[in-house]
């Protein structure tokens, strides 16, 4: 009997003491910046973003594991992520802890905050033409529902739905009969 408790003991400890490897988590959200004052000429800008990375690794400007679409600002995207501050940073010039925007020439950039969560704070967007930069007052992230969520939300639905359906019935109390429908 010890030794069996010594087994389970010393495997349990092996199992919790054991590096985990790193999962990759993916960010599936629609931005929509806007606020951007008088004479920018695209307010709002919108788009969707599909990032997939290392939550506790950093790394530098990457085009891998990044799908940007539907996005009215032109440019070819990069993303950096910062594991430090779980700052992810995507735009057309980008580095970890940020991106940098320059003047003449068009370009964008977008920092979000908390990113390995799906309570992300929206950082901030910023974008330039040849003449200037204009600077979002609101950036508003939208997390999109992974299909294995929308495919619970849809059973559950039918659940109720069969449920409600069905009926009561008769119910009985001490002889007496009433019907429910």
């Amino acid at each position: 009997m010890m030794r069996m408790v010594l087994g389970i003991t010393a495997g349990l400890a092996a199992f919790f003491a054991a590096p985990a490897a790193a999962a990759l988590i993916t960010l599936d959200f629609h931005l929509r910046a806007s606020g951007f004052g008088s004479g920018a000429p695209t307010n709002p800008v919108t788009g969707r973003f599909v990032a997939t990375l290392d939550p506790v690794a950093s790394f530098g400007a990457t085009r891998t594991g990044l799908t940007v679409t539907g996005l009215n600002r032109p440019g070819t995207p990069f993303m950096a992520y910062d594991a430090t501050q779980d700052m992810l940073t995507i735009g057309t010039e980008v580095d970890i802890g940020g991106f940098g925007i320059t003047p003449g020439q068009i370009g964008w950039g977008l920092s979000i905050l908390d990113a390995s969560t799906s309570a992300y704070r929206g950082g901030a967007f910023i974008y330039t033409n040849t003449t200037r930069a204009f600077i979002a007052n609101t950036v508003r992230l939208t997390a999109v529902p992974e299909p294995a969520s929308w495919a619970l939300m849809i059973a559950g639905f039918g659940a109720i739905g069969g449920a409600m359906r069905r009926g009561r019935g008769t119910v009985r109390y001490a002889g007496l009969r009433w019907a429910t429908e």
